[in-house]
C-alpha cells in the first residue's frame, strides 16, 4: 500500500469508529438497563472502581461507594 492509500483507509476506519460510537450512545439511551451486574468499571487506564453495569448495553449505571 502507498502512504496515500494507508491515509485514506485510516480516514475510513476513523469514520466507522465515530459512527459506531454515535450508535452506541443511541442504543444506551434506549436501553432500560433491566439486566445488571456488579463489576469493576475502568474509567481510565490504571483506574478501576466497583460499579453497577448494564449487561445488555455495557453502560455504567452507578459507582458503588
Amino acid at each position: 500500500m502507498t502512504n496515500e492509500q494507508i491515509k485514506h483507509e485510516c480516514e475510513i476506519q476513523y469514520a466507522n469508529i465515530k459512527a459506531a460510537e454515535l450508535r452506541l450512545v443511541e442504543l444506551r439511551a434506549m436501553c432500560k438497563h433491566e439486566n445488571i451486574f456488579h463489576g469493576n468499571w475502568s474509567w481510565r487506564i490504571g483506574s478501576i472502581q466497583p460499579a453497577i453495569i448494564c449487561s445488555d448495553c455495557g453502560n455504567i449505571i452507578k459507582y458503588i461507594e
